[in-house]
């Protein structure tokens, strides 16, 4: 074979033929002869999804699970209102269905706990997939997993302004997860959301932390001329909590609901029956409240923030909720007055032993001075107390009060309670006078 000449199996590019061309005719067979077809490039094998992608697709499934699930039990107790009301058991197939959910929930608790471990890592997958979300359920998963994730990351906060304005009313997952936040400007964003939607639950977020500016803001509000906003405003605010210092986590919640030993106690009493108040507070948050206190027109709202001041324990202004004690004739200040000096403990405890002392009193007053008494821990008011005992209209509150001194129970029988004091190493002289 000569060396000129081409081998017969050379290529196109060999032969000195264009590619282009060569394509071209290649094009035009596999129109013109039925069957023929080049080669194709075989397809990229499908990218394997990431731990989060993996997670949150069962996530959703787990979610949908559960809409479905809680569906079916409505399907098969159309009359469990009614069966509930006649105390009736719960049927078969719908104890089955709420053991399916409640395997459910677990799963999704330990799915959204992975996410949280994914997006502690990288944050971003996540703020994407929540401004992707449409499904209020999936919103509602995910976002107390990004603040948990992201609380100092700015990021974070953006995300929700964003959900915020993307859903109306604000979905109840971001108005919790904006409280949560570190971040000066969610106050305020919470504020607008619950002026603009009246939602209650956006106002009670807005003073979880006790910003003046926006305590300020509600009580301001509250002692307006807008009725329906005043009243959502007047209940934020009894609602509030203690704030503690900026930069520190909240305190658990400490609220103790214990209205159904109470009967018909006035409920301003719920500030006497709260614990643990906490010892470090934003101290700009309580002198705002004590210098709004005098200004308020509205009683109920003058009401609701002596109750604030005294869950917040902070002594110094004690002496001011005396003299408002003092100067108000209005039954109910006086009342959340007193049921505010119980978290004051021994400071407050000459101030109720002397109004408890007052027979002049009503008997709402002498109760609640009882119930303060028991939550202040004030020993020496143990006789007085003992003594009580023998009214049928206060045993009951007397016996709750010594209980609380005492740490021990001895129903509400005076022998009882007698021979406890008795016994006291500091027990008073005139211990020894009662019960006979």
């Amino acid at each position: 074979m000569s060396e000129a000449r081409k081998p017969r199996n050379a290529s196109a590019g060999e032969r000195g033929l264009p590619w282009k061309p060569a394509l071209a005719v290649l094009a035009a067979l596999s129109l013109a002869v039925p069957g023929f077809a080049p080669a194709a490039e075989p397809s990229p094998a499908p990218e394997r999804p990431t731990a989060f992608e993996a997670s949150l697709t069962a996530l959703r499934e787990t979610l949908l699970a559960m809409e479905r699930n809680l569906k079916s039990q409505v399907d098969a107790w159309p009359a469990r209102e009614e069966d509930q009301l006649r105390e009736l058991p719960v049927p078969p197939r719908v104890r089955q269905l709420q053991a399916e959910h409640a395997k459910l929930a677990g799963d999704k608790a330990r799915m959204l706990a992975r996410l949280e471990k994914e997006a502690s890592t990288d944050l971003a997958p996540l703020l994407k997939t929540l401004a992707d979300a449409p499904d209020p359920a999936l919103i509602d998963a995910l976002v107390p997993v990004a603040v948990s994730a992201g609380r100092e990351d700015a990021r974070t906060f953006d995300a929700l302004v964003a959900l915020s304005r993307a859903h109306s009313p604000c979905p109840a997952a971001v108005v919790d997860g904006l409280a949560e936040l570190e971040n000066d400007e969610a106050g305020k964003l919470l504020m607008k959301i619950g002026i603009k939607q009246r939602s209650l639950a956006a106002l009670k977020a807005a003073g979880r932390r006790g910003e003046p500016a926006v305590l300020g803001n509600l009580i301001d509000l509250a002692d307006g001329d807008d009725a329906p906003l005043a009243k959502l405003c007047l209940r934020a605010i009894e609602a509030l909590e203690p704030p503690v210092g900026a930069g520190r986590e909240r305190l658990e919640r400490t609220t103790r609901s214990r209205m159904r030993e109470l009967g018909s106690l006035d409920p301003m009493l719920r500030a006497v029956l709260r614990s643990n108040a906490p010892s470090v507070v934003r101290r700009d948050a309580v002198q705002l409240v004590a210098s709004r206190l005098e200004r308020v027109r509205s009683l109920d709202l003058k009401a609701a923030l002596v109750v604030y001041l005294g869950l917040c324990r902070v002594g110094d202004y004690f002496p001011l909720l005396v003299a408002l004690y003092r100067s108000t004739s209005v039954e109910r200040v006086r009342l959340a007055v007193i049921a505010a000096a119980g978290n004051f403990g021994m400071q407050a405890g000459e101030f109720l032993v002397g109004e408890l002392s007052d027979r002049e009193n009503k008997l709402d007053t002498l109760r609640t001075c009882v119930h303060a008494l028991g939550a202040a821990r004030y020993r020496p008011a143990a006789p007085i107390l003992v003594s009580l005992l023998g009214d049928p209209f206060m045993r009951r509150d007397a016996a709750r009060a010594l209980r609380r001194i005492a740490g021990q129970d001895f129903g509400d029988e005076e022998a009882s309670w007698l021979r406890w004091l008795r016994a006291q190493p500091d027990a008073p002289p005139e211990a020894r006078e009662l019960g006979e």
